[in-house]
């Protein structure tokens, strides 16, 4: 899930159209979610939740940041899955928007080859390959390392895509991927058939608790509302809090159905998604009671890169 500091600059004029946007309870609501995991548990609550009997809505995945800054401009997204920090990034701009809630605590993990990595510090002179540098994973990672003592810029290779970087970790040297969900899970089938002895390793989320003492991981991504929409949209929020609460238990207990509802959403196949839920970090928490240690996440994240929450450090009044 990647949101660049441009993308971010662009974001801001239609998060402006989105604190506008008249609300239209006679049409279809459209929730939309990036191609990751998270999303799967919008598409449960399209199905089998209350919500939907007070506003009828259906799910979308967006497959760009520069899709959904289009869609805010245009005025056909109203409530999106965004990066943390991409909410807090337009709040700090002036933006009226607010973080609803938190719907994964962590997507990254750590792959290794013929042992898995258990610890931030057995990547002490490790080659390391990954996604999307200077944002989200690649600032996890340098947030843990520096709390563990290590230097990695040098150890670090990037790729534009995730599946870039699974095909260089399968096919070249190095020893350590730094993969999200369900691309993960996807490598890992795919090590099989290439005969490459891939392991899952140390999920970023704990390492950040083992590292910050939380006990949430990170609050990776949640939806993202106008205060307009949380004000006169109140009864369908409280509604649809509950049905992806039910909704992250529901896919715990029925992952192949709901790696069949996933496949509408992300490009990964059936067997990837199935087995990437349990990883995922899946979870509805209510912004407003986790705020502390959203508040620290997102502390941290400034403290390495003030830029990427827009400049000041995020407060309370984020949270909707």
């Amino acid at each position: 899930m990647k949101i660049s500091r441009r993308d971010l600059l662009k974001l801001s004029a239609g998060a402006a159209a989105l604190a506008a946007l008249p609300l239209r309870a006679e049409e279809t609501l459209t929730l939309w979610g990036p191609p990751v995991t998270p999303t799967v548990l919008l598409a449960v609550a399209a199905q089998q939740g209350a919500a939907r009997k007070i506003r009828p809505f259906k799910v979308e995945a967006w497959k760009s940041p520069d899709q959904l800054r289009a869609g805010l401009i245009n005025k056909t997204i109203e409530i999106s899955i965004v990066p943390s920090y991409v909410a807090a990034n337009l709040r700090a701009q002036g933006q009226k928007v607010v973080l609803y809630n938190i719907m994964t605590t962590g997507l990254l993990v750590l792959l290794g080859k013929d042992k898995a990595i258990a610890s931030i510090k057995e990547l002490d002179g490790q080659k390391i390959v990954m996604p999307f540098k200077n944002d989200m994973p690649d600032l996890v990672l340098q947030i843990l390392a520096a709390k563990a003592g290590l230097d990695l810029k040098d150890k670090l290779t990037y790729t534009a895509t995730p599946p870039e970087a699974v095909m260089l970790f399968l096919q070249k040297d190095f020893p350590v991927a730094q993969l999200p969900e369900p691309l993960v899970s996807a490598a890992l089938l795919q090590g099989k058939k290439l005969q490459v002895p891939v392991q899952r390793g140390l999920r970023l989320d704990t390492a950040w608790n083992e590292a910050f003492g939380t006990k949430n991981g990170m609050a990776q991504a949640g939806l993202m509302v106008s205060e307009a929409f949380l004000k006169e949209q109140g009864e369908f929020l409280t509604a649809l809090q509950q049905d992806l609460q039910d909704a992250v238990a529901w896919v715990a207990a029925h992952p192949a159905e709901a790696a069949q509802l996933a496949s509408a959403y992300m490009p990964a196949p059936l067997p990837a998604l199935e087995q990437s839920f349990p990883h995922s970090g899946l979870c509805a928490l209510r912004t407003s009671e986790i705020g502390e240690e959203i508040l620290l996440f997102l502390k941290e994240l400034h403290r390495l890169n003030p830029k990427v929450v827009g400049g000041t450090q995020p407060d309370a009044s984020l949270f909707g």
